[in-house]
């Protein structure tokens, strides 16, 4: 379970908020970060996109027993939706981007939106690697 674990999170978690750190970083680094740089960015979204579609991948990868389908179907449900969601919300902080350039009404109101879809997200595709390492153990 540790081994699924460790592996989730150096691979996925650590690897899809790269993009973001390095970012960050280089705007700290330019002293340019600020509220208006972290709305302009879509590697927060970016995040929930890649855990959700690897997490919804490990998902139909292993055979779980009739007695988790329920419980999987659930969570894979989730993650098609945090995966789509994402993938809509990005694709409209692109848009708004480029129509909208200076205007930062709307990227400013989702910030808070893709951070909050980020964390649920992250959390319900851990629960998930839980799960399929605590079935994988079963056997």
């Amino acid at each position: 379970m540790t081994k699924r674990l460790t592996r989730w999170i150096v691979f996925n978690v650590v690897f899809a908020l790269l993009p973001l750190l390095i970012s960050l970083f280089l705007h700290h680094l330019t002293d340019n970060l600020s509220n208006e740089t972290l709305a302009n960015s879509t590697e927060v979204l970016f995040f929930t996109l890649v855990v959700c579609a690897t997490a919804l991948g490990d998902l139909n990868d292993v055979t779980v027993p009739t007695r988790w389908n329920r419980t999987r179907n659930i969570l894979g449900s989730s993650l098609l939706i945090g995966a789509v969601l994402s993938a809509i919300f990005f694709g409209i902080l692109v848009y708004d981007n480029l129509i909208n350039p200076a205007k930062m009404d709307f990227r400013s109101r989702l910030l808070p939106y893709s951070i909050g879809m980020a964390v649920i997200f992250g959390v319900t595709s851990t629960i998930v690697e839980i799960l399929l390492a605590t079935i994988q153990g079963e056997r």
